[in-house]
Order: C-alpha cells, then sequence, then structure tokens
C-alpha cells in the first residue's frame, strides 16, 4: 500500500488514515472495556470528579510512578497498559492510574513496569516494589487480572483484524475519488 504522494517535489503522507484505524481500535477497546467491566461487575469509568477522586485515593493523591502529590485538577488519567493495537489495553478501572503529566507523557505507549523500573532508577528496591504493589493492588481491586491470555489475544486479533479493514476501506476510497479529482478542472 503506498502512502506517501509526490506534491510539487514535496511528499504529502496520508498517515491520516492510519490515525482514523488507530481511533477506531481504541473504540473497540473502549466498547470491550465496557463489556469487560459489566462481566466483573465494575461501573464504568466516566472521568467524573467522583471518579478521579476514586483514582487518586487508590494511590494516596500522588502519581503512580513517580509519587508525585496530585489533585484532581493536575492528574492526568494514565491507561496502564495502551489502548492500541499492539497492547490492546482496556478502558476499565483496572487499567488506569493516576499520573503526572510528566510521567503521563514520557509514558506513553510504553510497557508500564519498564517505565516504573527507570522512574526507580532501574533498581527493584524498596520505593520500585512499593510503587509497584501499589499498581498491582489496584489492578486485582477491579478485577483487570481476570484477563487471561486468550481474552488478550481474541481482543488483539479483532484489533488488528479491524486497524487492516479500515486502512483497506480508506484507501480504497480515497482511490476513487483520486481518480475523479481532475473532472472538476476539465
Amino acid at each position: 500500500m503506498k502512502c506517501d504522494y509526490k506534491i510539487n517535489g514535496g511528499v504529502v503522507s496520508l498517515s491520516s488514515v492510519h490515525q482514523a484505524a488507530n481511533a477506531a481500535v481504541r473504540n473497540l477497546l473502549i466498547d470491550f472495556g465496557i463489556v469487560f467491566e459489566a462481566l466483573v461487575g465494575n461501573v464504568l469509568y466516566t472521568d467524573s470528579s467522583t471518579d478521579r477522586t476514586v483514582l487518586l485515593t487508590d494511590f494516596n493523591h500522588r502519581c503512580c510512578y513517580c509519587e508525585k502529590k496530585l489533585t484532581i485538577d493536575t492528574m492526568e488519567k494514565d491507561h496502564l497498559i495502551p489502548m492500541n493495537k499492539t497492547y490492546v489495553g482496556l478502558h476499565a478501572w483496572g487499567n488506569l492510574v493516576p499520573a503526572c503529566h510528566s510521567c503521563n507523557s514520557k509514558k506513553s505507549g510504553k510497557e508500564w513496569m519498564s517505565f516504573l523500573l527507570g522512574k526507580c532508577g532501574g533498581k527493584k528496591g524498596k520505593v520500585f516494589t512499593r510503587r509497584h504493589n501499589m499498581i498491582i493492588d489496584h489492578v486485582n481491586k477491579y478485577g483487570y487480572d481476570q484477563l487471561t491470555t486468550t481474552n488478550i489475544r481474541k481482543i488483539s486479533q479483532l484489533a488488528n483484524d479491524l486497524h487492516r479493514d479500515v486502512v483497506l476501506s480508506l484507501n480504497q476510497i480515497h482511490d476513487k475519488y483520486q481518480r475523479n479529482m481532475y473532472k472538476p478542472f476539465l
């Protein structure tokens, strides 16, 4: 699939096709999160001030990675397991943690345990163990540990299929209109 076109000697990327496919995958993972929460008996996370307060309370009003003091206004929610076609993290209570802006930005799509280890100087000492255990307790509290390898593999397959199908569909639509793009000028 070709995604670059030369215009006046420059290259225009059609990354918006992949951005649309990634958005579709995130929406699918939100939907899976809704189903998962119902199965484990959790209410949906709505990002209300009440929900944000609950997340903050679970982590003593601190960033789960660096322990910086947070408020409802300064807290950013991070998905421990990123919501993308690679990691297929769900939008669910057990996958949401409070983070400061700096940690949330730096972690981005990285694996959370490696990121936490880096925040602890690469050592699995007392600080790492305390932060790690707090995160694991949170994951377990909301039943996120009940996702099995089989569940994740099936979700991953569906997410990758969706991504592929959206890219193919949008490229077909683009090609259809590209064939006709000169007609208005003739």
